[in-house]
């Protein structure tokens, strides 16, 4: 009781989920993990922000308070390449317009974004020829795919040069 009155009950609005990735998409990061040569991680949601800064000094930076659902990244934690799996509700114009503005900022920032839709389902072999172009686009030197409206070029970390060993998934 607080001078006479009585203190009134507020409900919990917060629970803590029981994971960071949802069903469908442990399916796509266990297959990608599979993938992937030695020497890269794949980290599930990952905020645009903690990777990607504003060149103009503004203190507004609310575009890059968006997640992706994995960035892959080197053993040093240096960005490679991001993958958004998209499922039916991106086809809503919200979801679309924030999915393109997530698009542009990566492109500016040159980083490539690769997107799967869950309607096609987890395929192995499609994931892999994905993952593989760029990873090939990098090994051949192309580390300038993308232009900042500036008209300079971005530059792409270098994924490790060794060859890509694939480990067969269960998926």
């Amino acid at each position: 009781m607080i001078f006479g009155k009585k203190k009134k009950e507020i409900p919990f609005l917060y629970e803590l989920k029981e994971s960071l990735v949802t069903d469908t998409e442990m399916e796509y990061l266990e297959c990608i993990e599979n993938i992937l040569p030695e020497g890269y991680l794949v980290l599930p949601q990952a905020n645009l922000a903690a990777f990607i800064t504003r060149t103009d000094q503004a203190r507004y930076r609310g575009e890059l308070f968006r997640n992706i659902d994995f960035i892959v990244t080197d053993l040093d934690y240096c960005p490679v390449f991001l993958i958004e799996i998209n499922d039916q509700t991106h086809l809503a114009q919200d979801r679309r317009e924030r999915d393109r503005k997530v698009a542009d900022i990566c492109e500016e920032a040159g980083i490539p974004l690769i997107t799967f839709w869950t309607s096609y389902g987890v395929q192995p072999d499609y994931i892999e020829r994905r993952i593989r172009r760029w990873h090939l686009f990098l090994q051949r030197g192309f580390t300038t795919f993308f232009r900042r409206r500036s008209g300079e070029a971005a530059t792409l970390p270098q994924l490790c040069m060794a060859p890509m060993t694939v480990r067969r998934c269960g998926c």
